[in-house]
C-alpha cells in the first residue's frame, strides 16, 4: 500500500490584508474620509514599502518561508514600452536579494491590471480590442 504525504506549502504571505481593511471601511465612509483612526491600534501601514528591509526581517520573524507580491508594470517602464526605469528594476532586485538573503521564496507576479497612464489613455484601459 503506498502510503501518501501531504504536499509541503510554503508558509507564504502576501500583501491585501490593507485593501480588504480599507475596502470594508470605505463601504461606511467617503475615502476622503478615512483617517488613521479608522484602522485598529497597531494596523500597520505600507506593508509592502520602500523600507523592504524592516518588511523583510519582520517576515523572517514570523518564520515565512515565502512571499508573493506584484511587480507594478508602470514602476518598471513608465511609458508602457521602451527604455525599462533603473530606479525601478533595481528596487524589485534589492527585494528580491533580501527575501533570498532571509530564507524566503520570492513568488513574483506582473500586477497587469495596472497600466502605465500612456497605454490607458491609448488604449482607453484594460477592455480595449487593442489591449487585449
Amino acid at each position: 500500500m503506498a502510503v501518501l504525504t501531504p504536499p509541503i506549502f510554503p508558509l507564504s504571505i502576501s500583501i491585501v490584508v490593507f485593501a480588504a481593511a480599507a475596502a470594508a471601511i470605505l463601504t461606511l465612509k467617503h475615502a476622503s474620509a478615512l483617517t488613521r483612526h479608522d484602522f485598529p491600534d497597531g494596523f500597520v501601514f505600507g506593508a509592502g514599502t520602500s523600507a523592504y528591509q524592516e518588511d523583510v526581517k519582520l517576515m523572517h520573524n514570523m518564520g515565512l518561508d515565502a512571499y508573493r507580491f506584484s511587480i507594478a508594470w508602470p514602476r518598471l517602464i513608465p511609458d508602457g514600452r521602451g527604455q525599462t526605469n533603473p530606479k525601478g528594476l533595481e528596487y524589485y532586485n534589492n527585494l528580491i536579494d533580501e527575501l533570498i538573503l532571509h530564507g524566503i521564496q520570492p513568488h513574483v507576479t506582473i500586477y497587469h491590471f495596472d497600466l502605465p497612464q500612456v497605454l490607458q489613455d491609448e488604449y482607453r484601459g484594460l477592455l480595449s480590442p487593442r489591449f487585449m
